[in-house]
């Protein structure tokens, strides 16, 4: 299965604008939808405890941590012993930010479970936040905590000490970064800091070997520039943000930093309770894409508490509230970050996704196009070829995007792989495949190993019936790489159908239907291929779910055409038709 462009969700071939920016590059449009409180039609709801209790499980199970810390508290006021309510209602108040009740709940949580590491890490970052450096230290020193909250709360430890003065504790305080695994570098980073902070001079040199390890390197190259700067080593400042901007161009936190540094004013030394900020923020990005997604989310509601001026911690935030279809309080995050010029532009971009996943799609492209009028950068114009591709403008997105390739090559600078897989996707859904296949092919060259772009090229081929071996080989590249992804999956079986091997077909496609069972493609080609294979019925119940999945109007016609007639023998009509 064709997925959708660059940067937006790989849900289908052909989107509104409202699914295909309503979570962006990382997010599954999927998930997007708003959640709603439980509602009770009888006396037996939240006047109960366990009513209460159940409309707080509920309001977990739709990720409102609003809804959920207000129901749980309202059991607790009927059962207040119950320690397992508080530690549910002090879960969900920290993930719906309420400070107030999180303090409050996490206290109490540790009278009963004092080896509570994140009652102990949110009763710390509120300390910090509060300058209140010793009874951060009482809380972390000596803690007992998990592998990864451990080296979490050690930094947190070394900058609660350093705010109170005390940097040589400060120092004792870090986890060896042997010990750190995922997280050496961030110790390495923060080392350095506090390297500087106490006037060692070894700072200098672990300074440069966090611009080389840290994950961050955007951060690690401001901390060191404004630690030459504090020496009265500008060039030097200016040669280390230069560098980082050849090797990104797009690193605007240190485009920034050099702008600051050329207008003549000071390089600020960090706050203890902003570095803070900084390692929650780097551990978090670390955890994002893994397994401990609900603790990067932890990590950064304590960043933003820490240092509510750090918009990068905001916006990764808001990405995980788009995630949960928490529109409102992303919104709220991104509209803080929206001055930072470090964020500013990505934040606009993002609050005109969220118009677009509230069905506003007029106002969502007309905000991108404001943006790249004001803004004037490829990250704003590939923005709007995105909003114009997902509302099939397919001829102004090819447009838009040969501009921006023109540019680079004007100015020297090489072709994006990007750009070059959004504009071959507009000219082949203009039936122009001489040229899509050739920017296809420039883009794979350019980068060989992902798996969309290739499995995109592929089911293209095998889509059309031309050069089905080489078809076949990109898509089986593609499924080597993510072999994992429904969609990908799909255009392995569908290539197989082509080839006419619709037993291997129905393989690949029911793995295809399990683990993308929500797209409306997948399901219509299983049911092709149950079938040729005979199994009729099945196929019948395969195509009649696709219907229900909301499937294009040109593919919702061909379903309806087979439910009518089912499909022509095999060889009496070409396989493209059955799903044209």
């Amino acid at each position: 299965m064709k997925p959708t462009p660059p940067h937006a969700a790989p849900i289908r071939p052909r989107r509104a604008l409202a699914a295909v920016l309503a979570c962006g590059a990382a997010l599954g449009v999927a998930a997007c939808a708003v959640a709603a409180a439980p509602v009770w039609a009888d006396d037996d709801g939240p006047e109960t405890p366990y009513g209460a209790y159940l409309a707080a499980r509920w309001a977990d199970a739709l990720q409102s941590p609003e809804d959920a810390a207000r129901y749980y508290s309202e059991a607790l006021e009927r059962d207040p012993g119950n320690a397992m309510l508080v530690s549910e209602a002090f879960h969900a108040a920290l993930l719906a930010a309420d400070w107030d009740l999180t303090v409050e709940l996490g206290e109490a949580v540790l009278e009963s479970d004092p080896a509570n590491a994140e009652a102990r890490l949110a009763l710390a970052a509120d300390a910090m936040g509060k300058g209140e450096w010793r009874r951060a230290t009482r809380l972390l020193d000596q803690a007992q905590m998990g592998p990864l909250d451990n080296i979490v709360g050690s930094v947190l430890l070394a900058w609660s000490r350093a705010g109170a003065g005390d940097e040589e504790g400060a120092l004792a305080a870090l986890a060896r970064p042997d010990e750190a695994a995922l997280f050496s570098a961030l110790v390495g980073l923060h080392q350095a800091m506090l390297l500087d902070r106490a006037g060692d001079p070894s700072a200098e040199t672990s300074l440069q070997t966090a611009m080389d390890a840290y994950a961050l390197p955007g951060f690690a190259a401001r901390e060191y520039g404004r630690f030459l700067e504090r020496r009265d080593r500008a060039e030097a400042a200016r040669e280390i943000y230069l560098q980082r901007l050849m090797e990104n161009p797009d690193d605007r936190m240190v485009r920034a930093e050099l702008a600051r540094l050329d207008a003549g004013d000071n390089a600020p030394r960090m706050p203890a309770a902003d570095a803070a900020s900084l390692a929650l923020y780097g551990a978090a990005a670390a955890l994002m894409g893994r397994d401990f997604s609900d603790r990067a989310q932890t990590y950064l509601i304590l960043a933003v508490r820490l240092d509510g001026e750090f918009s990068p911690a905001r916006m990764l935030l808001g990405e995980i509230m788009i995630g949960q279809g928490r529109l409102e309080q992303a919104e709220e995050m991104f509209r803080a970050a929206i001055d930072d010029p470090a964020v500013g532009v990505e934040a606009r971009i993002r609050l005109a996704q969220i118009e677009a996943a509230r069905g506003e799609t007029a106002a969502a492209e007309e905000m991108l196009r404001a943006l790249w009028e004001d803004d004037g950068t490829e990250d704003s114009a590939r923005a709007l070829a995105d909003a114009l591709r997902a509302t099939e403008k397919w001829d102004e997105a090819e447009a838009l995007l040969t501009q921006l390739l023109d540019a680079r090559a004007a100015s020297g600078q090489g072709a994006d792989w990007r750009l070059l897989y959004g504009r071959a996707v507009t000219r082949e859904r203009q039936d122009n495949w001489p040229q899509a296949e050739e920017d296809f092919r420039a883009a794979i060259a350019l980068n060989p190993d992902d798996p969309t772009l290739l499995n995109y090229l592929g089911y293209a081929m095998v889509d059309r019936g031309k050069n089905l071996d080489e078809g076949f080989e990109l898509i089986r590249r593609a499924v080597a790489l993510a072999p994992r992804e429904g969609f990908i999956i799909d255009s392995l079986g569908w290539a197989y159908y082509r080839l006419g091997e619709y037993d291997e077909a129905v393989t690949n496609l029911e793995r295809a239907a399990a683990l993308a069972p929500g797209q409306a493609d997948i399901n219509d080609h299983l049911g092709d291929a149950y079938w040729r294979v005979g199994r009729e019925l099945e196929a019948r119940f395969q195509w009649q779910r696709a219907l229900t999945l909301e499937p294009e109007p040109d593919l919702r016609s061909a379903i309806e055409t087979k439910l009518a007639a089912g499909l022509p023998p095999a060889g009496e009509a070409p396989a493209l038709a059955e799903n044209k």
